[in-house]
């Protein structure tokens, strides 16, 4: 018997983005209706998306977070409604390379795509957050490389990400994608490393995706094939 699991909601395509399509096309009223937890980005690349039990947030580049006004929006997102599938108790100090050599050895499929929230204290976490954008956009990688980083010290909250499988690389990023906000709501970005003291690690499993591709001039005459434009997205992804 086949087992049914959930279903992501996606705005656009990482391909997309990476290309330099920054204009929100989608309204956040519109995409909180989908899903109680995701990420993406904002009109103009304008911060980093964390939607974290039912609530969006705005992370931006000034250190800022912000709620997110429902007449913004989006130009690239996913968001779902979370479900545990899979708990992990993190109770030994782990950097994100072993905290993901744990969630890998843990999932059933490296051929689904899951949903991943990390709740705990990080000794110590570093983010990058993008910034506002001006038209003609550059690519996604030149974008980032204006990027601000920050590093924060005994810090709790959440990781909220998704883990893509590499056939789906045009969709999503291949592997893990995060971003972070503290319990204070104060802090958070996308994720590049952390030490992790302790913490609970819950994954939950998709076997649907729900996509949705913009309409609008600049996507449909953009280019979004090609080994480059991959690897434009590996290095932005990894870019600090």
């Amino acid at each position: 018997m086949m087992q049914k699991y959930g279903k992501i909601y996606q705005f656009s395509t990482i391909t997309s983005l990476a290309a330099g399509n920054f204009d929100g096309v989608l309204d956040f009223d519109t995409l909180l209706k989908q899903g109680n937890f995701g990420l993406g980005t904002f009109d103009h690349l304008h911060g980093e998306l964390v939607v974290l039990d039912g609530n969006a947030y705005q992370l931006k580049a000034d250190g800022k977070v912000n709620l997110v006004n429902l007449e913004m929006t989006t130009p690239f997102a996913s968001v779902a409604f979370f479900e545990v599938h899979k708990k992990i108790v993190i109770s030994q100090q782990c950097n994100y390379e072993a905290v993901q050599k744990i969630i890998l050895e843990n999932l059933p499929s490296f051929n689904l795509f899951y949903g991943i929230k990390i709740n705990g204290l990080f000794l110590d976490m570093k983010t990058r957050t993008v910034s506002w954008q001006e038209k003609p956009y550059p690519t996604l990688l030149k974008a980032t490389a204006q990027q601000a980083v920050v590093e924060v010290k005994n810090v709790t909250g959440d990781i909220v990400g998704f883990w893509t499988p590499a056939f789906a690389n045009t969709l999503g990023v291949d592997g893990f994608h995060s971003h972070f906000i503290s319990t204070t709501k104060d802090t958070g970005g996308h994720v590049f490393d952390f030490i992790l003291k302790t913490g609970v690690i819950e994954i939950c499993y998709f076997s649907k995706i729900d996509l949705e591709l913009p309409t609008t001039d600049d996507y449909l005459t953009k280019a979004l094939m090609g080994k480059e434009l991959q690897k434009e997205i590996e290095l932005a992804e990894k870019a600090k």
